[in-house]
């Protein structure tokens, strides 16, 4: 909590609780000044809610350790929810920067994404958020098959990274058009990646005028694809 929010939360306590806040002035600053230390790195909406249950539980005047012995223990049990998402992005220093901010947010007791480590292939999170939960993580972890699931994920996203820019690379037209969408001098540069379904880990979805050029050159050149080997009618 900031200095700035203690006042108004203690005046907020105090419409429940009039002891929270002494009658004369001086000791009242001072009562203020020691909550505001005490509480410098609760969340605000936390430490109301955190309020409510202590009188839920207890007919005792709340104490700022009342409020931070449940902050620590939603700072333990965030801690210990949160998962490593798999990578999103071939730029090794962009994923530890997510990883990074992840567990960040998760040590200060902030929510994290719902994204979480997944399986060979799979790079839409959402979908693969029914199929593989933050206990089968651990799991893999604890035996010792994260680094392998997740090589064999990257070596499948290469896989597929390759097979799509040869296919693109057969149509001299979508080279042009790959080039042009990306600003490359030659379309031999474009690794076959399309770019992220998202900005980032838990981020908004992906809506940049590049991304959206690339998959409509992908779905062109699979529609080709796909014209020649239909069979023709009799």
């Amino acid at each position: 909590m900031t200095p700035d929010q203690i006042g108004p939360f203690l005046e907020r306590v105090s419409l429940t609780d009039p002891r929270i806040l002494p009658g004369d002035k001086a000791e009242a600053m001072a009562a203020t000044a020691l909550w505001a230390v005490a509480l410098a790195d609760v969340d605000a909406a936390f430490a109301i809610n955190a309020v409510a249950r202590h009188y839920g539980n207890s007919p005792f005047l709340v104490k700022p350790s009342d409020i931070t012995a449940q902050w620590r223990a939603h700072v333990k049990d965030s801690v210990n929810r949160h998962v490593d998402p798999a990578p999103d992005t071939d730029d090794p220093a962009e994923y530890r920067a997510q990883l990074a901010a992840g567990r960040a947010a998760a040590s200060h007791g902030q929510p994290t994404p719902g994204r979480q480590a997944i399986g060979p292939g799979k790079y839409d999170v959402a979908a693969a958020a029914t199929e593989i939960t933050d206990d089968d993580v651990r799991a893999l972890r604890a035996q010792g098959d994260f680094k392998t699931l997740w090589a064999e994920t990257r070596r499948e996203q290469k896989a597929a990274n390759d097979a799509r820019k040869k296919l693109v690379l057969q149509h001299d037209d979508l080279a042009d058009r790959l080039c042009a969408a990306q600003g490359l001098s030659s379309a031999e540069y474009w690794n076959g990646r399309i770019p992220p379904e998202f900005t980032s880990i838990g981020g908004p979805r992906n809506r940049s005028r590049i991304r959206a050029l690339v998959l409509e050159i992908v779905a062109e050149a699979d529609r080709r694809a796909a014209a020649t080997t239909r069979p023709h009618a009799a």
